[in-house]
């Protein structure tokens, strides 16, 4: 029972130097992938930040799903609203 709880503890020890934490949730995107390309451009124009705040004022209030091709680093366009 020592004997098997020693062997044990010497394999967690063996095994503790591999372990490493991923905490980047973003490298679960392909890198081509939309969304990755849009944090690169993001976190290189703004110097790393990840978290992008704005704060616009507006007449009126748009609402719907904003395609990541209507994002680029010249702006972000709408599409025209009938």
């Amino acid at each position: 029972m020592i004997a098997g709880t020693l062997v044990i503890i010497a394999l967690i020890g063996i095994g503790i130097r591999r372990l490493t934490v991923q905490d980047s949730w973003t490298s679960g995107f392909a890198a081509e992938s939309g969304f990755r390309q849009a944090t690169r451009a993001v976190n290189a124009q703004f110097f790393g930040m990840h978290v992008l705040l704005l704060c616009a004022e507006a007449t009126k209030r748009l609402q719907g799903d904003l395609p990541t091709s209507a994002v680029s680093p010249q702006g972000i366009s709408f599409r025209a609203v009938c």
